[in-house]
C-alpha cells in the first residue's frame, strides 16, 4: 500500500482529531475522495470501520491514541469467530489499513499501527471441469 495521500494544509480547520469516530469523519471527508474512491467502496469501507469502532468502544476504546496492534489483531480474530469469509476479512483488513495510513500520513497518529495486520488470503475456489 504505497498510496500517498496529501497532507492537510490547515489541520487547524478541521479540529483536533482525537477519538475513532472524528477520525472516521476525517477519513470519509478527505481520505476516501483524495483516492478517488468508488461510491461503492466508500460505503463498504465506512461500513468496516464503523464495525471496528464498535468493537473497539465495547472494549472500552474510544481515544485513538489507545488503539493498538494488539486491539486490530483481536479484531481479526473476532471476525473468524464471527464466520466472516476470507474475502470479507481480507476486505475489512484492507480497509483498516487505508484508514490507519491515511491517519499516520495526516500526523493525526504518530506511527501507522496497522503496517504489522496482516490479511488473511481468501480461499480459492477448485477448478471446475
Amino acid at each position: 500500500m504505497n498510496t500517498q495521500y496529501p497532507r492537510l494544509p490547515l489541520m487547524d480547520e478541521i479540529g483536533q482529531v482525537e477519538t475513532l469516530r472524528q477520525a472516521l469523519t476525517l477519513f470519509e471527508r478527505v481520505g476516501m475522495p483524495a483516492r478517488n474512491l468508488a461510491a461503492r467502496t466508500r460505503g463498504e469501507y465506512r461500513n468496516d470501520l464503523l464495525d471496528l469502532i464498535q468493537y473497539l468502544e465495547q472494549q472500552g476504546i474510544v481515544p485513538l491514541t489507545r488503539v493498538g496492534i494488539h486491539h486490530l489483531t483481536n479484531y481479526q480474530a473476532e471476525m473468524d469467530r464471527r464466520g466472516y469469509k476470507a474475502s470479507t476479512r481480507n476486505r475489512k483488513t484492507h480497509a483498516i489499513k487505508s484508514w490507519f495510513q491515511f491517519l499516520y500520513h495526516q500526523g493525526v497518529m504518530r506511527e501507522n499501527i496497522a503496517l504489522r495486520m496482516i490479511p488473511p488470503r481468501p480461499n480459492k475456489a477448485e477448478p471446475r471441469f
